[in-house]
């Protein structure tokens, strides 16, 4: 397994495409279009200093299988956006590990708490949340798609693998 972060646009594509695929597994799940693609302006959140985006791979060199991208919010906070692993990769620990992964590059890049949203209907990735320490916590964000906000302190929290 292979997982490498991402900040830098020189790999905007491949972050384009895990996305574009995010958006196609989770309008499928919930039965509605969320977003055709992402827009250029979210591309640009997950680059460097700040935002950055974890990519998985069965094998170096492969296409990723999985990802998860990390942007700034205001008030040392940042936020985890497209948490995805790849229908007939799922059950094998993979969005732990991005989770983790991702974390991790919170804090190095000196996020005091992260933040994310998301849908009952991806119920997997809820309980994933909850097993790593994530509380819920009031709407912050105007989201038409979440049902659920949660938040991490990182000050005082440990995510392992």
């Amino acid at each position: 397994m292979n997982i490498v972060v991402v900040d830098s646009a020189d790999q905007a594509d491949i972050v384009r495409d895990v996305i574009v695929r995010y958006l196609v597994d989770v309008s499928e799940r919930l039965g509605e279009l969320v977003s055709p693609e992402p827009r250029e302006e979210e591309l640009r959140e997950y680059r460097a200093p700040h935002g950055a985006f974890v990519l998985l791979s069965d094998t170096p060199g492969e296409p990723p299988c999985a990802g998860v991208g990390l942007r700034p919010l205001e008030d040392g906070r940042g936020e985890i956006k497209r948490l995805w692993v790849e229908g007939s990769r799922r059950g094998r620990g993979y969005g732990r590990l991005l989770m983790s992964r991702v974390v991790e590059e919170a804090r190095r890049r000196r996020f005091r708490t992260v933040l994310l949203d998301s849908h009952f209907a991806l119920d997997e990735a809820r309980r994933l949340y909850l097993s790593l320490g994530f509380s819920d916590v009031e709407r912050y964000n105007d989201n038409p798609h979440a049902q659920y906000w949660m938040a991490l302190s990182l000050e005082n929290s440990r995510v392992d693998r």
